[in-house]
């Protein structure tokens, strides 16, 4: 059976761990649940759309960064909405200035706030980060192979990406139609 992205980093960020999240940020659970289906899908977007761009060998650093300092899921560093730092620097390499823009995204979107949805964004990231880090790992890829696995996983997480996020001009394209095809 292939590897599945989208599916690995759903099941690290799924259920009872979604639960504590609304808790601790005081958001409805259904909400926080939204705003995680619309943030791995964001996320994992703007790592393609960075390698497409040329930078392979960086998400390939930045991955395996994550993967091995083992990060582990803080839910605390969540209470008050605060921001996991590390996780701030990760979703920053992935967006640069459009990183609040995208953060606002996630907040209309799910009907949170937008200090819940940047905690929630630099929760996930590392975890998405460190999914395909422990993926390249394991695999032993190189940048090439990186590539051509990311090449593999786009239809699928093109398919989850929800449509009322605002990724038009966030992620630096200006149609989604095209991606699937580069």
């Amino acid at each position: 059976m292939s590897f599945n992205l989208i599916e690995s980093v759903k099941e690290i960020l799924s259920g009872d761990m979604t639960n504590r999240m609304a808790g601790i940020l005081g958001e409805s659970p259904a909400n926080v649940q939204q705003a995680i289906q619309g943030i791995i899908p964001a996320i994992l977007t703007g790592l393609m759309l960075k390698t497409d761009s040329g930078d392979v060998q960086d998400t390939l650093n930045l991955a395996t960064a994550a993967a091995r300092i083992d990060i582990p899921f803080n839910l605390n560093s969540l209470a008050g909405g605060t921001v996991n730092s590390k996780g701030m620097d990760f979703l920053k390499n992935i967006f640069g200035e459009k990183t609040s823009v995208l953060s606002d995204a996630i907040a209309g979107y799910a009907g949170i706030s937008s200090q819940s949805s940047s905690s929630l964004l630099s929760t996930a990231a590392p975890a998405a980060l460190g999914v395909l880090g422990n993926h390249i790992l394991n695999s032993n890829m190189n940048a090439s192979g990186l590539r051509s696995f990311l090449n593999s996983q786009k239809k699928k997480v093109l398919n989850v990406l929800p449509t009322g996020i605002f990724l038009n001009g966030i992620m630096g394209i200006d149609d989604l139609s095209g991606i699937a095809e580069k």
